[in-house]
């Protein structure tokens, strides 16, 4: 083809062909990234999607927000934010990581912050780098295995998902049944570890009296923690019942069961079973033994050495003549 042909088949008559350009009118007014590099978008046209997090575990405080801001505000934002499009409101972003970046940069009453976007990011990405992180709660953990369950995925998946094994997926399941005091002294904080929730569950369905007794003391270290003040106080009370002391409930209520299953008043039968074979023993002039069976019955057992040792204790007993009767007959 020659180079006028080439250029006729680009060209009309009203001018140059654009269709291979797309919708220009969509790239206006909005911000332009090149390769490799990061962009910077106004973050009033940033927001943060729904949180894992739950508002008993914000992950950020105040004052650590305020210290992020003070260095943006002196030398800007180092290392940029990943954030992904808005799919109801075109032009608008939603954060995927860098969360204090961003509130660091509202606090320091920035306009633009650099960023990349990335749409692949979701809801497993953000629960895998939060658990990398280990600043998600237990219950944060289950709820979102929870959701993933409702939404027809399997436990393999979701351990696969997150590179953890399935015992590990199995734990957090299991805080999504936890007995009610139990899921309570979770949300309050009394109980931040997922073995501990989950041994007390496993106690509370054998002796829930025996668990409340711990959740209670647990309560009450709680509110003297805090009787001091701030953070410190609430981070005392948070760590209250410990694994040590979900293992010891565990094996009080194990001893317990093991003392139930052995016969009441046992000591006083075995006396007097003892006492019993002793003056039969002495009567007959054998050994006597005298066993407990089941159900309140007992077996006697009498030991001879011969038939004529039989014949003997037969009349001891008063037996002989009314065995001899019964052979006549």
């Amino acid at each position: 083809m020659s180079l006028a042909a080439k250029h006729s088949s680009k060209t009309s008559s009203t001018g140059l062909d654009l269709n291979g350009l797309g919708d220009l009118a969509s790239m206006l007014g909005k911000p332009v990234q090149k390769a490799g590099r990061p962009m910077d978008i106004p973050l009033d046209k940033i927001k943060l999607r729904p949180q894992v997090r739950t508002a008993e575990n914000p992950g950020l405080t105040p004052e650590s927000i305020a210290e992020i801001g003070a260095s943006i505000a002196e030398h800007g934002v180092k290392t940029p934010i990943s954030v992904c499009d808005d799919p109801d409101n075109p032009g608008e972003y939603f954060v995927n990581h860098g969360e204090r970046r961003y509130r660091g940069s509202l606090w320091a009453k920035k306009d633009t912050i650099p960023a990349f976007i990335d749409n692949d990011h979701d809801e497993d990405d953000q629960i895998i780098e939060n658990i990398q992180r280990e600043n998600l709660t237990p219950r944060e953990i289950a709820d979102y295995m929870g959701r993933k369950l409702s939404q027809g995925t399997t436990q393999a998946e979701i351990a696969k998902t997150l590179g953890k094994t399935r015992g590990y997926v199995s734990q957090y399941v299991g805080m999504l049944h936890l007995p009610d005091p139990i899921a309570q002294a979770v949300t309050d904080g009394r109980v931040n570890d997922v073995t501990v929730a989950n041994e007390l569950a496993r106690a509370y369905r054998e002796d829930p009296q025996a668990v409340d007794a711990v959740l209670q003391q647990g309560s009450l270290a709680a509110n003297q923690g805090l009787e001091g003040e701030g953070e410190v106080a609430s981070l005392a009370a948070k760590q209250t019942i410990s694994r040590g002391a979900a293992k010891a409930v565990r094996d009080k209520i194990a001893l317990a069961n093991k003392a139930k299953k052995k016969p009441k008043n046992a000591n006083e039968k075995t006396a007097d079973y003892k006492r019993v074979e002793r003056a039969m023993a002495d009567h007959l002039g054998t050994a006597v033994i005298l066993a407990p069976g089941k159900k309140d019955t007992a077996q006697l057992i009498i030991k001879v050495h011969s038939w004529e040792h039989f014949d003997g204790l037969l009349d001891r007993m008063g037996m002989g003549k009314l065995l001899s009767q019964s052979d006549e007959v």
